[in-house]
């Protein structure tokens, strides 16, 4: 019943913060124990750069010394867990530019949405852009699906099209639509792993077929959060369900109090990891703030000593 198209881009690949000092310089102490206890989670991937690792506020330069640094935490622990990270940018030059130099720190992918809502882009163009960063780029490309920053929408159609571009492995789908992220599944998995973004979806989308995901929410959740995605694919489902309810209480505050990813750092503070501030102009959260994130992960049973991950019924 669960099938992928490629066995190395599935699982669970954890989204990560990139933890700054108060004056906004990357703690690369703070990163690498981050790193550590996800390996030691188990978890299957690594994203550096992406909307929660503020990837818009790193200079590529910072892109390329946290993939080094990614890349050495990896390989010392002999972990298997494949490293990702985002190099979008609007000129396509400019995004073959940044994935040439992540490769050569170590990377073993390249997540790639479309341009801003800065530019739109038709069908021919979007394929344009693809084609050329997976033939120039070096790596295999994660297409990236985020309407709500792009303004651009890969539906079905698109992906399918996409799919046929040779050197596009997988896709972070965080269109919040159910309905578009199963169509996209039933159309484009047999070329490339369908993964998914919002973690309220987690459990319709790997019971359908999805590949794993790349969510915010399961890094919170420690070990849990892979063990989750091993009872989806083995259909324990009965086990599986309170972790969604938990996962929805939990994405629901951290959306809800704040800019992102503000309230996550907080969260990663409070579990144990370090989250590090936010870069300017996003703030960090107040102490009022701070106490909501706490509660709401309290009574999630996460800030326990043994975490019961209640389900939010």
């Amino acid at each position: 019943m669960y099938t992928v198209a490629h066995d190395e881009w599935k699982g669970v690949m954890h989204a990560v913060v990139t933890p700054f000092d108060a004056d906004g310089a990357i703690d690369e102490q703070a990163f690498s124990a981050n790193i550590a206890a996800f390996l030691d989670e188990g978890v299957h991937g690594i994203v550096l750069a992406g909307d929660n690792g503020e990837g818009w506020a790193l200079s590529d330069d910072e892109k390329v010394a946290l993939t080094a640094l990614t890349r050495r935490i990896i390989d010392e622990a002999g972990s298997r867990a494949k490293l990702v990270v985002g190099t979008t940018a609007i000129p396509t030059a400019k995004t073959v530019e940044a994935t040439r130099r992540v490769k050569d720190a170590g990377a073993d992918g390249a997540m790639v949405g479309p341009p801003t809502h800065l530019v739109t882009s038709s069908l021919s163009e979007l394929m344009n852009r693809y084609e050329t960063v997976a033939r120039d780029g070096g790596l295999p490309i994660v297409l990236y699906n985020n309407p709500r920053r792009t303004q651009i929408n890969l539906t079905p159609d698109i992906v399918d099209r996409l799919s046929d571009i040779d050197g596009i492995v997988a896709l972070k789908d965080s269109h919040r639509d159910i309905g578009q992220h199963t169509a996209t599944i039933a159309r484009a998995s047999d070329r490339i792993n369908v993964m998914l973004g919002p973690c309220t979806q987690i459990f319709p989308s790997v019971l359908l077929g999805g590949a794993g995901y790349i969510s915010t929410g399961p890094d919170v959740l420690g070990r849990a959060g892979v063990e989750y995605y091993e009872d989806l694919v083995a259909g324990n489902v009965e086990k599986a369900a309170p972790i969604h309810f938990t996962l929805q209480r939990i994405y629901a505050a951290l959306n809800a109090i704040g800019t992102w990813p503000a309230g996550l750092k907080v969260a990663y503070d409070l579990i144990g990891k370090q989250g590090g501030y936010p870069r300017a102009p996003i703030l960090a959260l107040n102490a009022a703030e701070r106490e909501k994130i706490r509660g709401v992960l309290e009574s999630a049973g996460l800030l326990a000593a043994e975490p019961a991950l209640a389900a939010a019924r």
